[in-house]
Order: C-alpha cells, then sequence, then structure tokens
C-alpha cells in the first residue's frame, strides 16, 4: 500500500492539471479559467485555502482513500488516473452546489436539463444548450453558489491585486461559465467509464440524479421519512460510488463483473449509502452517532426558548453555531442561508419554543435512521461478497461512507479538514 500523503500530493498536482485542461477546452480565455489557473498556482498566497475550498483537496482524499490498497500498486495509480474525471466533474459540482437567489430555481433546472442532455448523447455542447439562460446567469452570483462564498471573494480580490486582470465583479458574474463547465465535465466522467460493466449504471444514476434534482428536498410538505429516502435519489453519492466501482474492474474476476450490475445487495448498498450521506451531511456525524451531543445540544436549545417568542429558529441556529462548535457546523450555514436541510424543514420560521422540540425530535429520529441504516448496510456489503465473490465492491462502499463521517465530523471548513496529517474527528464521535 502507498503512503496515503504521498499518493496525495501526486494527486492533487494531477487533479489540477486536469481541471485546467477541462477549462481550457470548454470556456478557453475566459476570466473564470484565468483565475482558476492562479488560483491554483504559486502565485496565490492563499493557494491552501484555495484548494480546500473549492473541493479539490477534498475530492482527491476521497479516490485516494477509496482506491490505496485495493490492488497492486501499479494497478492502483491506474484506478487513480482513472478516477480524475469524476473528481474534476466532483469539483465543479461543488462550487455551484449551494446556487439561491432570485431566478436560481429556473437556472438550476436548466442546468439539469442541458447535464442530462450531454449524458444522452446529445452533439450540441452544453454552452449551446444553455444559451437561453445565459442572461439569468449573468445576475446571479458564482460566490454565493459556492459553500464559502466570502472566502472565495478574498481569493478573487487577492487575483485582481496580484494580476491586474478582471475584476471580482466579473468573476463573480462568471457562474454561466462554471454551469457549461460542469456539464461538460460530468459528460467527460460518464464517458471515462462507459465501456466498463457498471458504466450503463453510472450514467443512469447520474441522469436520475439531475433529473430528479432536489425537487422533493426543496419541497417542505414532503414528509421527512420520505425526505430521508429522496436525498439518495438525488444525491451525487449513488453514481460517485458506482463510478469508482467501476474503476475495481480491472483486479475483478469475470463472474464477478457479470454478476455485480444486477447484484440485488449491490444496488441496495449503493442506495442505502446515499441516504446516509445525504443525512451526514445535512446534520453532521456528532449528532447522528453521539447521544450524549444529542442530548446536549437540546439542553443548551431548550434554553433559547425563553424570552425569544419574537424570534424564529433560524435566528437562534444563527446565534448558537458558534458557540455550539461542531455540532451545528452543518446545520448552523444552512439555517443562516434559508437552505434546504432535511433537520430545518418546515421549521426555520416558527417561534422557538415550538420549533426546538421539533427540531430535536426530528434529529433524534433521523439517528435512528443513521444507525439502523448503517448496520444493515454492512450486512449488505457482506452479501455483496458472497454474491459475487469478491470483498472490494462492499469494502469500497463502508469506506464511502466512512470517508464522509469523516469530513461531517467536524467544521463544514474543507480547508484543513480531511487532509491527511490532519484528521478533523470529533472527540466524542
Amino acid at each position: 500500500m502507498f503512503s496515503q500523503a504521498g499518493l496525495f500530493a501526486a494527486n492533487r498536482d494531477a487533479l489540477i492539471q486536469k481541471l485546467q485542461a477541462v477549462l481550457e477546452r470548454y470556456i478557453p480565455k475566459t476570466t473564470l479559467a484565468d483565475f482558476f489557473r492562479w488560483a491554483c498556482s504559486e502565485r496565490n498566497p492563499q493557494r491552501e485555502a484555495w484548494l480546500g475550498l473549492s473541493g479539490i483537496d477534498q475530492n482527491v482524499l476521497l479516490f485516494v482513500t477509496l482506491l490505496n490498497g485495493m490492488a497492486e500498486p501499479e494497478q492502483v495509480e491506474q484506478m487513480m488516473r482513472r478516477a480524475l474525471p469524476m473528481a474534476a466533474y466532483q469539483v465543479f459540482e461543488e462550487l455551484s452546489e449551494k446556487l439561491c437567489g432570485a431566478g436560481s430555481g429556473s437556472l438550476s433546472a436548466a442546468s439539469d436539463r442541458a447535464t442530462v442532455q450531454c449524458l444522452a448523447g446529445a452533439k450540441l455542447r452544453a454552452a449551446e444548450l444553455l444559451k437561453d439562460v445565459e442572461p439569468a446567469a449573468a445576475g446571479a452570483s458564482l460566490f454565493g453558489a459556492s459553500r464559502h462564498p466570502g472566502r472565495f471573494r478574498q481569493i478573487a480580490e487577492l487575483y485582481v491585486r496580484d494580476t491586474g486582470r478582471g475584476s471580482v465583479e466579473e468573476i463573480d458574474g462568471s457562474l454561466w461559465w462554471l454551469l457549461v463547465v460542469k456539464a461538460e465535465s460530468c459528460r467527460e466522467a460518464a464517458v471515462s467509464v462507459r465501456p466498463t460493466w457498471l458504466g450503463p449504471m453510472v450514467v443512469q444514476g447520474l441522469m436520475d440524479r439531475f433529473r430528479r434534482g432536489g425537487s422533493p428536498l426543496a419541497d417542505g410538505s414532503v414528509p421527512v421519512s420520505r425526505r430521508a429516502t429522496a436525498g439518495a435519489d438525488s444525491s451525487r453519492a449513488l453514481p460517485a460510488i458506482a463510478f469508482y466501482a467501476a474503476l475495481l474492474e480491472p483486479v475483478l474476476r469475470f463472474e464477478t463483473l457479470r454478476a455485480l450490475p444486477s447484484d440485488a445487495a449491490f444496488a441496495e448498498a449503493l442506495h442505502v449509502a446515499s441516504m446516509l450521506v445525504r443525512l451526514l451531511k445535512d446534520a453532521g456525524t456528532p449528532l447522528l452517532t453521539n447521544d450524549w451531543v444529542r442530548l446536549q445540544l437540546s439542553l443548551l436549545l431548550d434554553q433559547k426558548t425563553v424570552g425569544r417568542e419574537g424570534d424564529d429558529l433560524a435566528a437562534v441556529l444563527t446565534e448558537e453555531s458558534g458557540a455550539c462548535g461542531d455540532w451545528l457546523a452543518r446545520i448552523g450555514p444552512d439555517a443562516a442561508r434559508g437552505e434546504t436541510n432535511i433537520c430545518l424543514s418546515g421549521l426555520l420560521h416558527l417561534p422557538p419554543s415550538v420549533a426546538i422540540p421539533r427540531l430535536c425530535d426530528r434529529i433524534d429520529y433521523l439517528a435512528g435512521i443513521f444507525s439502523s441504516g448503517r448496520k444493515y448496510l454492512e450486512r449488505l456489503a457482506q452479501d455483496i461478497t458472497i454474491q459475487v465473490w469478491s470483498d472490494g465492491p462492499g469494502k469500497l462502499i463502508l469506506r464511502y461512507l466512512e470517508f464522509h463521517e469523516l469530513m461531517c465530523a467536524g467544521t463544514a471548513d474543507t480547508g484543513t479538514a480531511g487532509k491527511p496529517g490532519k484528521p478533523r474527528i470529533h472527540a466524542d464521535g
């Protein structure tokens, strides 16, 4: 098995090169492409921060964690090179994952439709498919679409000062270009594994994810029990896991390859893992796995109901996010921005005396789903090993979940979370 730190450094450079190649292929000579190239270079004094907040570091660490030790060293190197298209797509996806504001619904829907067409083999480029929404995208914020808008803006300001090119406003107005390159990079990721046994499952998973979008999650009238499972259907996790499993093909027996695409336990495991990852991203590992943390948060928030009838839950959670540290690292930012989160659906604008007991009950309920789902996933992984004569696919699925348990265990700040040598694991998790 290779050194994790050595693999991380080598593949980080490889992913940066891949991202720059995609930008040059689809949006050359744009301010966004020039900014991205500068931000990833040594000229950027905040380079490490950028590689964290852009998702580059997290996606490199993900495929290194999943694939290291799965085969002989030379084969692992080849698998990691083949992982770059999916990692590149995930970076562009994450930079636009918080698309919000006026007109964001129609813009997001248009982006999803264009991506589905790209995946379906449309001959048109994404730029042509998205031409009609270019004016709407011009009024949206690229910084606001990311999880860390303030830090994104700061790095853009450094770029303008250092290079003298473009402007902060021009970079912030580049969301349309990001949507174009996101759709094209998604197509490249799907095409790269299309000839494999699991290729059709990856393509179908991506198409389903964009066809469904976030509608079940955004609809506050949908029951929480249904939203928990709907989160798996609209999650990036299912096609991503299938993609990385497809990379194992060179080291799997023919009987395994033939059985895996139609194996019911494998399909069920993909769905369950996707649901659990969705819960982790909304609630965070401490609240889902630690009874003591949930009790302490309940007691702390209960104290905030006194004399706060003029406020709502969003105000309380925003105010308490700093004091609660890692406990509200996932919920707090979503409450502040009014974004979709299964823990908060229908509760944000209720008075604290009503909303806080409901929130705590809901987190307890979701923690129960997570606990039983995790045990079920472990049994499914064992079943997969028996059914397809290989422990590789089941092991990879469990690694994917464990990686996200680590990444969601502490702060949502991706600048340092999870880097080799700096794991962020909650002390009581």
